[in-house]
């Protein structure tokens, strides 16, 4: 913030203040009373203002329009009103993971119990988007609109009411972006954190690019943010192994190469589609493998699918091919019998290999 500047004139039972800030291109404005004469003390302030920076992070750039009253007191403290977000660039795929402490954890000091005093506070506040309010994370990428009641009560999760409407926006699955026919994401007054998903996403082939009779193919995305379900479609009609491998490799299975059915059953599994095992089973039979599941930490973007052949009881031939960076290291293991075993992996990095010994309690 620039120019701050803090105004105070005193009262018979208590004082005015006149407070004002510039971040960005904007400004705040508040003018607000403290009374302390006669009772206990206690606050109101009125604050307004126009496309004020709020915040200016890597995974979030925010001006705010604010038209709100906020009140304290010493056994409480409210905001309410309504917030207008001119401008906003959100890209929460580069947000960090963090861990706070649960609202219900005690601390304990010893066997003395360290009962935490809050002094509760209250919101309520309607949040309109403007025109240029942008995302681009979680796979989607467009310009939302809509508005929000967003209200936080003491003792419980922060929850909103309303409806955001992704307009010109796309969705990237696995490298590949489709069209955003409908992207809508709900508030039904449950917790912000974990909202509603009602998205449809498809690439659209002419006939003269498909070289034959044009195509629709695509994916509906719905459910909570915390439990997303997946669905392909297509017009005319496909198989769910075929439209994975239109949307992801861009052509018909049946050219699919090795690497690409690599690919396509790591897409099948992670977003966990209906019929999933019927894609991993169908593209376990094209590619004739006879091992094919994911090792890793999506936390830590290193995910993996394994395709692996058993080429003797004792010698196991595999390939991973990282979800994220599409990296791919081949390994090969030889059972030496009595537990032991050798694994090499080979990747074009690095070439390394590992003593197994494996027992049973």
């Amino acid at each position: 913030m620039n120019d701050v500047t803090l105004s105070l004139s005193g009262e018979k039972d208590g004082l005015r203040f006149q407070v004002s800030a510039v971040s960005g291109k904007g400004q705040l404005e508040g003018i607000g009373r403290v009374r302390y004469g006669g009772g206990p003390i206690a606050a109101d302030l009125d604050v307004k203002g126009e496309k004020f920076l709020l915040f200016s992070l890597p995974e979030y750039e925010i001006e705010v329009s604010p038209d709100v009253h906020l009140f304290f007191s010493g056994d409480r403290g409210e905001i309410r009103g309504s917030v207008k977000i001119p401008r906003a660039l959100i890209t929460p795929e580069e947000m960090k993971s963090s861990v706070s402490v649960s609202d219900d954890v005690v601390l304990l000091n010893g066997h003395e119990e360290i009962k935490d005093e809050k002094w509760p506070f209250f919101t309520s506040l309607n949040v309109f988007l403007g025109d240029d309010v942008e995302i681009d994370g979680y796979g989607l990428k467009g310009r939302l609109t809509g508005k929000l009641l967003v209200q936080d009560k003491p003792d419980s999760l922060l929850t909103a009411v309303g409806e955001l409407d992704l307009v010109d926006g796309t969705f990237t699955i696995f490298g590949r972006s489709l069209d955003l026919q409908r992207g809508r994401v709900l508030f039904s007054g449950g917790p912000i954190n974990n909202p509603g998903i009602d998205v449809r996403a498809q690439k659209v082939v002419s006939a003269e690019k498909a070289r034959g009779d044009g195509y629709v193919v695509g994916v509906d995305v719905s459910g909570l943010v915390q439990d997303l379900q997946f669905h392909l479609f297509s017009d005319p009609f496909m198989e769910d192994t075929e439209i994975l491998s239109q949307l992801i490799v861009g052509h018909s299975l049946d050219s699919s190469s090795k690497e690409e059915g690599n690919l396509l059953g790591a897409a099948a599994v992670a977003l966990g589609l209906k019929g999933g095992n019927t894609i991993i089973n169908n593209l376990t039979d094209i590619l004739s493998v006879d091992d094919l599941h994911l090792e890793g930490s999506r936390a830590k973007e290193d995910v993996s699918l394994v395709v692996g052949k058993r080429l003797s009881k004792d010698l196991y031939l595999g390939y991973d091919i990282n979800m994220f960076n599409q990296s791919g290291v081949f390994r090969v293991r030889y059972d030496l019998k009595h537990g032991f075993s050798i694994e090499t992996r080979t990747s074009p990095e690095s070439t390394g290999a590992d003593l197994i010994y494996i027992f049973q309690r």
